[in-house]
C-alpha cells in the first residue's frame, strides 16, 4: 500500500502527499498525454521502468470528492554547482485535468512578454504553493537544507498551461532546451565503441564532472541507467562516450504537412517500412556526453553505433543552447535527414530559487544547464 498523507483539506478539494504513487496514480500518470496541442503529442510508455529509479520522490496528489485531478512528482536529488553539490528538486509528471487548471490568457503565437501575468486566483496555485516555496513540508521526517536550495523544470515554451503555472508559482527561465535529431536509415557500429566496464565507472564519473564543471544542474544518478553507457576507445585508452537509452513514445497527434506525409505516406516505402512503426516514436535518448580534446569527430560515429546497437535509426539529444557541446554536435553536421525536416517544440528551463542571492542566480542564467535524457522521458 502506498504510504498516503493528507495534507490540505477545503471543500471537496483534497490534496496528500505519496511517497509511492497508488494504482490511480499510475493509470493516470501513464494515461497521460504530453506535448504541446497543435504540437507532436505522445504518451511515455516506461513510467512503469523507471519509477524506481527516480530515488527520493514525493507525489503531490490532487482530488475533488476522491476523483484524482492530477499530480505533481518532486524528485530530489544533488546536482553540481562547480564544486557545491546543491539540493535539488525536479519536477517531473506534472499532469492536471481541466477542472484543476487555471484559466490561461489568449495570446499570440509569439513567446508571452515578461510583463503579462496569469490569473493570480488558481486553485492550484493556492494548494501547492506553500510546497514549492518549502519542499520540506512534504515530509514531516524530512530536514533538507533550505538554503540555496531550488526547484526546476523543463516546460515547452508553447505549453501555456504548465508555463503559466510556473509563473503563477514564482519560477524563471534561465536557459533553453535544443532538440537535436541524429538519424541514419542504416546505422553501423564502429569498432572503436564498447559498452562501459564495471571498473571503468568511476573514471567516467571523473571525466564527466571535469566535462561539466562549468555547467548548472549536473546530476549523476541515472548517468549508468540499465548499463546503457557507451565508450569509444583508442588503444584501450576511453576518449568519448556517452549514455544511450532506447526509448519508446506512443503517438497521439502529429500535426503538420511533413509529419503527416512522414508518418502515414512514406514508411509504407519498403526501405523504410521495417524501421517505422506507425503511431510509435522508437530511438535512443542519449545524454552524459563527454569527449577529450580533439576527438569531436568520434561523436556521430558514437551515436550511430549506439543506434546500430539497440537497432534504431533514430536518436534524440537534448541541449541547453549555451551549451559549448551544442555548438561542437552542430558544427560536426551530418545528423541526419530527421534534424532537417522535423521541428521540435522550443523549452525552457525554468526554476523557483529558494534563499539565493542574486550574484548566485546570475550564475545560472549565464552558464549552459546539464539537460538529462531521463528526465525529458
Amino acid at each position: 500500500m502506498a504510504s498516503h498523507s493528507e495534507v490540505l483539506k477545503y471543500l471537496k478539494l483534497s490534496v496528500s502527499v505519496e511517497k509511492e504513487p497508488g494504482r490511480d496514480v499510475k493509470e493516470h500518470l501513464a494515461d497521460t498525454v504530453l506535448g504541446t496541442p497543435g504540437k507532436l503529442r505522445y504518451r511515455h510508455t516506461s513510467f512503469y521502468t523507471k519509477l524506481p529509479f527516480l530515488g527520493r520522490v514525493y507525489f503531490l496528489i490532487l482530488k475533488k470528492s476522491d476523483k484524482l485531478l492530477g499530480s505533481i512528482a518532486f524528485s530530489f536529488r544533488k546536482t553540481h554547482l562547480q564544486q557545491e553539490l546543491i539540493n535539488s528538486w525536479y519536477i517531473r509528471y506534472f499532469s492536471i485535468r481541466a477542472p484543476l487548471r487555471a484559466k490561461t490568457h489568449k495570446r499570440k503565437r509569439r513567446r508571452r512578454k515578461e510583463t503579462e501575468k496569469p490569473q493570480r486566483d488558481s486553485i492550484l496555485k493556492a494548494t501547492a504553493q506553500h510546497f514549492f516555496d518549502d519542499p520540506n513540508q512534504l515530509d514531516k521526517d524530512l530536514d533538507i537544507d533550505q538554503s540555496g536550495c531550488l526547484v526546476y523544470a523543463y516546460v515547452e515554451r508553447e505549453n501555456l498551461r504548465s508555463w503559466d503555472f510556473t509563473e503563477m508559482i514564482g519560477f524563471e527561465t534561465v536557459g533553453r532546451i535544443n532538440t537535436s535529431f541524429f538519424s541514419r536509415f542504416n546505422p553501423k557500429k564502429d569498432p572503436h565503441v564498447q559498452s562501459l566496464d564495471e571498473v571503468d565507472k568511476q573514471h567516467i564519473l571523473t571525466e564527466l564532472r571535469e566535462f561539466y564543471k562549468e555547467y548548472t544542474f549536473f546530476a549523476e544518478q541515472n548517468i549508468f541507467f540499465d548499463d546503457n553507457y557507451l565508450v569509444w576507445k583508442v588503444d584501450g585508452e576511453i576518449v568519448a562516450g556517452c549514455q544511450a537509452n532506447p526509448e519508446v513514445w506512443k503517438l497521439v497527434d502529429y500535426p503538420g504537412f511533413f509529419n503527416k506525409l512522414f508518418l502515414k505516406v512514406l514508411i509504407r516505402l519498403p526501405i523504410l517500412s521495417r524501421r517505422f512503426d506507425p503511431g510509435y516514436l522508437k530511438f535512443i535518448a542519449i545524454e552524459g556526453i563527454w569527449h577529450k580534446e580533439g576527438y569531436e569527430n568520434c561523436l556521430l560515429p558514437l551515436f550511430e553505433s549506439a543506434c546500430s546497437l539497440h537497432n534504431l535509426y533514430l536518436a534524440i539529444i537534448w541541449l541547453d543552447e549555451k551549451s559549448p557541446l551544442f555548438t561542437t554536435i552542430h558544427q560536426l553536421g551530418k545528423l541526419g535527414i530527421i534534424n532537417r525536416f522535423i521541428k521540435p517544440a522550443q523549452g525552457d528551463i525554468r526554476v523557483k530559487f529558494i534563499n539565493w542571492g542574486e550574484q548566485d542566480k546570475n550564475y545560472y542564467h549565464e552558464q549552459p544547464a546539464y539537460i538529462s535524457c531521463f528526465d525529458m522521458t
